[in-house]
């Protein structure tokens, strides 16, 4: 990606928003907010990803429509079963979706696992997020171009959370602000290195 693909996506995104949701869990631990997963727009770079059979893979609005609220989706790092950072059924894990994407608010646990978490996000070491799900609706086709498509319309959420690689750029995760400068300005640095380590690779 180069430095005018980034610049254009940034630009795109200057209107975001901050909001405040109850997220349970010990008061002190800081809530760690983000993008899991990102909605297809025409030209933007950072919404589509690469599946692991070669397609391009475009999550479109509808995929997550009824998912949300059943308490049973979880959060761990890096998608490991042995690194849980909290849950929907407790109350650390609340789930949204928006015109961006599927925006998750974490609470991580009061142990020392949890707050190396914090540091790692707070200090930018960790920007990354995703998601597991099971496909229940796509759509596949060939783009004029030649490449593989396919088009994500419905899922079962299973997992959320901060992750080192995600699969698309455009998912983000930063320290929550409660000023709405301030998380905007978190979340743009979080995308911008998103963006960057892509390019990189």
């Amino acid at each position: 990606m180069t430095a005018a693909d980034i610049a254009v996506f940034l630009a795109a995104n200057l209107d975001a928003d901050c909001e405040l949701v109850f997220v349970a869990g010990p008061p002190s631990v800081p809530v760690i907010t983000g993008y899991a997963g990102v909605f297809y727009k025409p030209g933007h770079v950072s919404a589509v990803g690469v599946t692991d059979d070669g397609f391009q893979l475009r999550v479109m609005p509808s995929a997550f429509d009824g998912e949300l609220g059943k308490s049973r989706v979880v959060s761990m790092l890096d998608h490991r079963a042995d690194q849980v950072l909290g849950s929907e059924a407790a109350g650390s894990l609340v789930l949204k979706t928006d015109d961006r994407g599927l925006r998750f608010w974490l609470r991580p646990p009061d142990t020392p696992f949890g707050w190396k978490l914090v540091h790692d996000v707070s200090d930018g070491t960790l920007t990354g997020a995703s998601y597991l799900y099971r496909a229940t609706r796509t759509r596949e086709y060939r783009a004029a171009d030649g490449r593989r498509v396919r088009e994500l319309w419905g899922a079962t959420l299973i997992e959320v959370g901060p992750v080192h690689h995600p699969r698309f750029p455009g998912g983000c995760c930063w320290m929550w602000q409660d000023d709405p400068v301030a998380d905007n300005r978190a979340r743009l640095r979080a995308l911008a290195d998103n963006l960057d380590n892509d390019e990189d690779e």
